[in-house]
């Protein structure tokens, strides 16, 4: 199997060269997370997900911080042709332990 390099999001990200879906482009709405949060968090949070298998695509989930309020948010992105943002969403407690790691899992 081919090892998915999910680095490259943050460089697709930084170059401008990604999409959003309309699903989260509705969610960032309906949350109040900007696209300033959502890159923010790719270009400087933590990837604490890896799905190298799911389908259609490779995905991963990013773990970042709203600014200036510094709440913690998660980023969820698939390696398509083009990067691209699937969703995006704040953790609940009941299933994130310290917001980056599925309870559980500790």
């Amino acid at each position: 199997m081919t090892k998915i390099n999910f680095e490259l999001i943050r460089e697709k990200v930084r170059e401008g060269d990604y999409e959003i879906s309309v699903h989260a482009t509705e969610r960032m709405r309906r949350r109040g997370i900007t696209l300033d949060h959502v890159e923010n968090a790719i270009i400087s949070g933590e990837i604490i997900e890896r799905d190298p298998r799911a389908r259609p695509f490779p995905k991963c989930i990013f773990w970042g911080f709203t600014v200036p309020k510094g709440e913690s948010i998660h980023v969820v992105c698939s390696i398509t042709p083009k990067s691209k943002v699937v969703t995006v969403y704040f953790p609940e407690e009941d299933e994130w332990a310290r917001d980056r790691y599925r309870a559980g899992e500790l």
